[in-house]
């Protein structure tokens, strides 16, 4: 169950990296990772709300300020990543190795953002109780998927 939410997090990681690249290389919405910080906030009153212990929830929430982290880290990632291979596609000078060092140095940095997320999700499970972790494991799909939403508009 633990690896559904985690999974989650890294569909919407994927999902948001490939509709960046799909926009021709456009930069993507700064929109995105502000709403993100606010689904995230709001996830975060509502955890305080269904873990019982006031110093398990903060715990919680302090994996949950982790994320926005991440989600900054993530937009910042994505548009340096899109500058430069917009750079090197116009740059007729430019091999297809250093496109290809460009997009292995990217993949490198989604795998590592991966495994940041799936500590996090770990992490906040392992403070919860069964049934506290089944309400908020409802709450982060729920915000997930409007952040998905989020990132496949136009």
């Amino acid at each position: 169950m633990a690896y559904k939410i985690s999974n989650l997090i890294v569909a919407l990681v994927t999902l948001v990296v490939f509709a960046g690249l799909s926009s021709s290389c456009k930069t993507t919405k700064p929109a995105l990772s502000v709403a993100a910080l606010i689904k995230n906030s709001e996830l975060a009153v509502e955890c305080r709300a269904i873990i019982g212990d006031a110093e398990r929830a903060e715990r919680v929430v302090a994996q949950l300020s982790k994320l926005d982290d991440l989600i900054e880290e993530f937009q910042t990632s994505q548009t340096s990543h899109q500058k430069k291979m917009k750079t090197l596609l116009a740059d007729f000078d430019s091999s297809s190795s250093d496109l290809q060092d460009q997009l292995n140095a990217f993949n490198e940095q989604r795998a590592q953002r991966r495994i940041k997320l799936r500590r996090i999700s770990d992490s906040i499970r392992s403070e919860t109780t069964p049934e506290e972790w089944d309400r908020l494991k409802k709450d982060l799909k729920k915000t997930m998927i409007s952040l998905i939403a989020l990132a496949q508009q136009p």
